[in-house]
């Protein structure tokens, strides 16, 4: 299997002990409730017909793919639905509501590529990239992980690759070879908020040795502690 420990650098700073968030299964990647700033509609994705207002540059703007996921994270936030269809239709849909210069941070769990990431690592993309084709960089990236690792998360800054389905097997092992975790939605979103700030932070659930169930677990409440740190202003989007 490529990509072995040492690969990505991963921060000293022990994870503190998971609290709060719902408990639910996760996936190596349908919808939240309405909020007072933000409205998704309950059933409805942004890319599916939801009329949304000019959103403003402060905060940043959550999006995630599922609804355990928003439900983990916490309102408001966007829901776009799973898969890169769903998510470049959303992604669309939210481009054209934004105000310009909002910053959109592309939340979830994903899954590892290399053996040295386990369940519950926070996973900040340097770049993200479909296979075969060459990745987007993210020049968010250094500020906003610093951030989290400030917070006591565990952090790898490293590529995210994103998929039409759940990766498995030889697949995975392949795609070892050019990034350190997994997805289905990152680089959709990312290429259809072309233009705006855009940083992925995704907590790994299940790894190469280790199943989804508790992985998904520890992963959507080591989610619901990203909250706070995303929403403050200390992490700079413009610092590589």
């Amino acid at each position: 299997m490529s990509g072995g420990a040492g690969r990505w650098i991963v921060s000293k700073r022990r994870h503190a002990s998971a609290d709060g968030g719902p408990d639910g299964p996760g996936s190596g990647s349908t919808d939240a409730g309405p909020s007072t700033r933000w409205p998704v509609a309950e059933g409805l994705s942004v890319g599916e017909g939801l009329e949304m207002p000019l959103m403003s540059p402060e905060p940043p703007v959550m999006v995630v793919a599922l609804r355990i996921e928003a439900l983990a994270l916490g309102r408001p936030v966007v829901v776009a639905g799973m898969g890169p269809r769903r998510a470049a239709r959303a992604g669309a849909a939210l481009a054209r509501r934004l105000a310009p210069g909002s910053r959109v941070v592309v939340c979830g769990v994903c899954g590892a590529l290399d053996p040295a990431l386990s369940s519950g690592t926070v996973v900040v993309a340097d770049t993200v990239g479909r296979p075969g084709a060459a990745p987007t960089p993210l020049p968010e990236v250094p500020g906003l992980a610093g951030a989290l690792r400030s917070a006591g998360l565990v952090v790898v800054q490293c590529p995210i690759v994103s998929v039409g389905r759940v990766a498995r097997g030889e697949q995975r092992r392949r795609l070892a070879a050019t990034a350190a975790a997994v997805d289905m939605e990152s680089a959709a979103l990312v290429e259809a908020l072309d233009g705006h700030p855009v940083a992925v932070v995704r907590v790994v659930a299940d790894t190469p040795v280790s199943g989804l169930v508790s992985g998904g677990v520890r992963a959507l409440r080591v989610l619901h502690r990203l909250r706070p740190v995303l929403d403050a202003q200390e992490w700079d989007p413009g610092r590589r």
